[in-house]
């Protein structure tokens, strides 16, 4: 087993981890994203899409890093507490939010980013063709980089109104997306979205057949990655209710 030795932040994010035989891990990206269709927040980028983020505070307390703060969204404020803890051969990434009034909410996801061209996934190497295709994944992951070994496991129960729909997607020019990721499911609100415009449609034949309703439900990330749009949902959050995601990275040889 290897140990974690030391690791460096950029940005008061987790940029690399070093092992007790000196090999070096470097995460591309690393944060999370949360958002309602309307719009969208990143931690990496400290903002995103119609969204704003106030009373943020970092916290270093040797080897567990946490953000805090307010995000505000169109339709949706929350508090959250982001917080990265390393163990002697684990990384344990979770997120805490809180409904700061009543919100809708479509996605949030855990993010972890590496560059690779062939991935040695679950013992298949798959080609980077740099199509950003979603590939929905079960738990636990098994996987190599820099010729490392490492594990990715999800342990959390499914939240309410959401369906766990974790995936990795080869992203231009050589990334590894993998996203700890829950999807709203419950349609308290669902649309067309068009995704140059940004332009939402609540009301249309589309969404009153349910064959059509179905076979367009996510087609960007479930058939076609260049789809102009998709019907997307958001989940009704009650003011504060709260969710709570993780994910853990063990590095093994």
């Amino acid at each position: 087993m290897v140990k974690i030795k030391s690791f460096t932040l950029d940005k008061n994010l987790l940029k690399s981890v070093v092992f007790d035989d000196n090999r070096k891990f470097i995460f591309r990206n690393w944060g999370f994203e949360i958002g309602n269709w309307y719009s969208f927040f990143s931690l990496e980028k400290m903002g995103g899409l119609n969204s704003s983020i106030n009373d943020l505070v970092f916290q270093n307390n040797n080897k567990t890093f946490k953000y805090s703060g307010n995000i505000n969204l169109i339709n949706g404020s929350f508090h959250f507490i982001y917080s990265d803890e390393i163990g002697q051969n684990t990384i344990v990434k979770r997120i805490r939010l809180t409904a700061v009034k009543d919100s809708l909410l479509g996605d949030i996801a855990l993010r972890a980013v590496i560059s690779e061209h062939n991935l040695l996934l679950n013992g298949k190497k798959i080609k980077h063709k740099g199509k950003n295709i979603y590939k929905w994944i079960k738990y636990p992951i098994n996987t190599v980089h820099n010729n490392i070994s490492f594990v990715i496991q999800n342990n959390d129960r499914a939240v309410l109104g959401f369906i766990n729909k974790d995936y990795i997607r080869d992203e231009r020019p050589d990334k590894w997306v993998f996203h700890r990721r829950i999807l709203s499911n419950r349609e308290d609100e669902v649309f067309i979205k068009y995704i140059k415009t940004n332009k939402v449609i609540k009301h249309s034949p589309l969404l009153w057949c349910k064959v059509l309703k179905k076979y367009f439900y996510y087609f960007r990330e479930n058939k076609w990655a260049g789809a102009p749009f998709q019907i997307c949902s958001n989940t009704f959050i009650e003011q504060g209710k709260e969710i709570d995601i993780s994910m853990e990275i063990k590095f093994e040889n």
